[in-house]
């Protein structure tokens, strides 16, 4: 099943990621924010991605069918996986160390 991030992203690798797997993998938390879970195995993707077409764009792909559903996403990451977007992308300059997803739905800074 493609419940946390690594899961999906050898799914974008083997091109079989769909939204809906996407959508169907963020976990509600109890105070409101959503989850997009890790797991142990994130950290053999470097190794997977040596297989993938356009690997600087495998996060930024299972990401994108959530992104217009937030108004933030803090991305916290290991620092390798920081490779893997386009260096202009805001949403991984945001990323920090270590490996979860967070999501807050209708948040807003103003």
């Amino acid at each position: 099943a493609y419940t946390h991030i690594y899961n999906l992203m050898r799914a974008r690798i083997l091109k079989k990621l769909t939204p809906q797997m996407t959508q169907k993998a963020v976990q509600r938390l109890r105070g409101g924010e959503d989850l997009l879970p890790s797991h142990i195995d994130l950290a053999k993707i470097e190794m997977d991605l040596v297989q993938a077409t356009r690997r600087e764009y495998v996060l930024e792909d299972v990401l994108a069918p959530l992104i217009a559903h937030y108004d933030a996403v803090l991305i916290d990451c290991q620092p390798s996986l920081l490779r893997l977007g386009k260096p202009s992308s805001a949403l991984l300059r945001a990323a920090i160390s270590f490996a979860s997803f967070w999501f807050k739905p209708g948040s807003s800074t103003r």
